[in-house]
């Protein structure tokens, strides 16, 4: 028998049987899974550059020899914020972090204890500096057209709760590097063909972001579904959840739009620059309300050759995520069914 068939049984068993014995190994064993990629993550960021928000604000706080653990308590937890951000004639972008300082960072939010303000006090700006997200516009040539996987965030989510956006999260390196991680992370994607589906994994040539980091950012967007399929508990999510965890792995080159804005980070310790990062095609787009620049990328993925598309949501909340041509999500944008950066992201034709 092998692997996939004998997860199979293993969920229709504890189905029938009403034991929650199999269903935590199960989930006990994608936990590992997810906490084995998110490691091997935080160990190869320790000796990329430009280091993470969470790295540096490790290493300012501690000794470089900062255990995997101690890194691990900040991540995703812990982003940059700018002292300044400077839009120059030309249309490109300049921004300055202190990354030697706390004032370079800010906190997800009070459950982490750190010397620093949190998003909340950005927002409503009573803190000092300025919020980034990083926003991933991803074009998917399907055999039908070109389409746009969309987030509807949570009934319950404290601000535009049901509406549409794209995948976006903090900014906790570049701008750039931002957009295309969280593409990876909060999108999962799969091809049917040969009556097949297959698990995609993009990844760009010449990146900063190395090919085996997108593998295993993908990964943990891969553990994280399934999961949440495992924890609705209904047959239809159990048969799912089987296809993705046997679905085989196909690489796929991802390209990146070339037209743009240019947003160059400096990455300062005081009045010193200590690394400058220049990155294209970036879409700076300021939100007055929520006190933060969207800055999106745009991706291009061709799954022409597959029969069927699918997405799902590579966080693992739950959430629906559609396939969206643009003149649909046109149509959510005028009737006020999409958030700040995705009607900006129309509006300056980038989903064009």
């Amino acid at each position: 028998m092998n692997a996939p068939s004998r997860m199979r049984l293993r969920i229709l068993w504890t189905t029938q049987t009403g034991s929650d014995g199999i269903a935590e190994l199960i989930s006990a064993w994608v936990a590992q899974k997810t906490a084995d990629a998110v490691k091997g993550i935080i160990d190869a960021e320790k000796i990329e550059s430009p280091w993470p928000a969470y790295v540096h604000f490790a290493v300012s706080m501690m000794s470089r020899e900062s255990t995997v653990q101690e890194l691990g308590s900040f991540y995703d937890k812990i982003f940059f914020r700018a002292e300044s951000a400077e839009r120059h004639e030309d249309g490109n972008y300049t921004l300055n972090i202190n990354a030697a300082s706390n004032a370079g960072f800010v906190r997800l939010n009070e459950k982490i204890e750190a010397p620093v303000d949190t998003v909340g006090a950005l927002r409503s700006k009573e803190a000092p500096g300025v919020l980034f997200s990083g926003i991933g516009a991803l074009e998917i040539q399907t055999k039908d057209g070109k389409v746009y996987p969309v987030i509807q965030r949570d009934a319950w989510a404290p601000t535009d709760a049901g509406k549409f956006t794209l995948p976006a999260w903090r900014w906790d390196k570049t701008p750039g590097a931002t957009a295309m991680e969280e593409t990876l992370e909060e999108i999962v994607i799969f091809g049917k063909k040969n009556w097949e589906w297959h698990f995609m994994v993009p990844y760009l040539d010449n990146s900063t972001i190395s090919e085996g980091k997108m593998l295993q950012l993908s990964q943990i967007a891969r553990y994280k579904f399934f999961s949440s399929l495992l924890k609705e508990g209904s047959e239809q999510s159990y048969d799912l959840a089987d296809t993705i965890i046997s679905a085989p792995i196909v690489r796929i080159p991802m390209s990146e739009a070339e037209w743009g804005s240019s947003v160059t980070t400096n990455f300062k310790d005081g009045h010193r620059i200590m690394k400058s990062v220049t990155e294209t095609g970036l879409y700076p787009m300021y939100d007055e309300r929520a006190n933060t620049y969207e800055i999106a990328k745009k991706f291009r993925l061709n799954l022409s050759e597959f029969d069927e598309v699918a997405v799902g949501d590579g966080d693992g909340f739950g959430r629906t995520v559609k396939l969206m041509g643009a003149e649909e999500i046109r149509i959510a944008v005028e009737g006020w069914n999409c958030v700040f950066s995705l009607s900006e992201a129309v509006k300056r034709g980038i989903l064009d």
